[in-house]
């Protein structure tokens, strides 16, 4: 029992037209789950993003309220000591000025 050439080229015919179609819906099912891994990877660093910009706010919040804390005390010192702060800043000025003078 062999085929003649017309029905083979028939199945050849068959076999690639049943190829085309597994191959494009190979294509289709990768691009959908491609698609599918791109969307949760962009969702996953949205809420990482999210989180670290809370944690961010928490913390200058944090620092904020450390500062306000730590201006109230050097006002206090101040205005307690007057002229031991005026010495302080002046000390401090010089040896911002020494240290900032072009070396020549």
């Amino acid at each position: 029992m062999t085929k003649t050439a017309e029905e083979q080229a028939g199945d050849l015919s068959a076999d690639l037209a049943a190829l085309r179609r597994d191959v494009a819906q190979l294509t289709s099912t990768m691009g959908k789950l491609v698609s599918g891994k791109a969307h949760a990877a962009s969702d996953s660093l949205t809420g990482a993003m999210g989180e670290a910009g809370d944690t961010l706010a928490g913390q200058a919040s944090r620092v904020a309220a450390h500062v306000g804390a730590a201006s109230g005390e050097i006002e206090s010192y101040v205005a307690r000591n007057p002229l031991a702060a005026a010495l302080v800043a002046f000390g401090v000025g010089l040896t911002l000025g020494l240290v900032s003078r072009p070396k020549g």
